[in-house]
């Protein structure tokens, strides 16, 4: 996609908002991007190139096992969902994450409630009474 193209040139902050773009770390995304454009220069210097232009139609049909088994080596389900799917099972796909946000979410607050205790004071057996609280990255 021409747009992915421009967001190698573009700062983070100024991605269009879309799945991938919100979901994906931007080099995964790049680097997606770049086997594209590495996949399309093959097929353009195939085709540019009389002598071995017939190799053409087996440059296209490689393309095939490339997306099948190589992307999948490389990239993860959500990953290959996000950025080379239809936009219907991106949605469903969405649509699970945040059902599943939600269900964590109803978990944590359950687990809150469940005792009346603060939560505050670590028992002994809590992990957090042994190791010091992590913080949050920026």
């Amino acid at each position: 996609e021409f747009r992915r193209m421009l967001m190698l040139f573009m700062q983070p902050t100024k991605y269009p908002v879309q799945p991938y773009t919100q979901y994906m770390k931007p080099k995964r995304m790049h680097l997606f991007t770049l086997i594209q454009l590495l996949l399309f220069a093959a097929l353009y210097a195939v085709k540019s190139i009389k002598t071995i232009a017939i190799a053409f139609p087996i440059l296209i049909a490689a393309c095939i096992p490339v997306r099948l088994y190589i992307l999948p080596l490389i990239f993860t389900d959500d990953e290959l969902v996000l950025i080379d799917s239809d936009p219907n099972t991106v949605k469903a796909w969405i649509a699970n994450r945040e059902a599943d946000d939600d269900e964590k979410k109803v978990l944590v607050n359950e687990e809150d409630q469940d005792d009346g205790k603060p939560k505050d004071e670590p028992e002994a057996g809590d992990i957090e009474a042994v190791a010091p609280p992590r913080r949050r990255s920026r």
